[in-house]
């Protein structure tokens, strides 16, 4: 039998499985948003000097950025 405590902590841990998902998807709006539209010129030289000032290789930022699209733009999943 499961303790008040364990279900707690499972729930929350579920709770904290969402969030990231949804924090992940913002991120790759985000990204795209912020390269397609250029935002970083001004502030940054280019969009991989914004990217270094997240820590995000191009790479990385470039795969984050496929997963928002296809899950959110190409098949309407958020």
């Amino acid at each position: 039998m499961k303790s008040d405590v364990d279900t707690t902590y499972i729930k929350k841990t579920l709770e904290l499985r969402d969030h990231i998902e949804g924090a992940f998807l913002e991120l790759g709006q985000r990204l795209m948003k912020i390269r397609n539209e250029k935002m970083w010129a001004g502030e940054y030289e280019s969009f991989d000097e914004f990217l270094e000032e997240m820590r995000i290789t191009k790479g990385t930022a470039s795969k984050i950025i496929a997963v928002y699209s296809m899950f959110v733009i190409q098949h309407k999943i958020d």
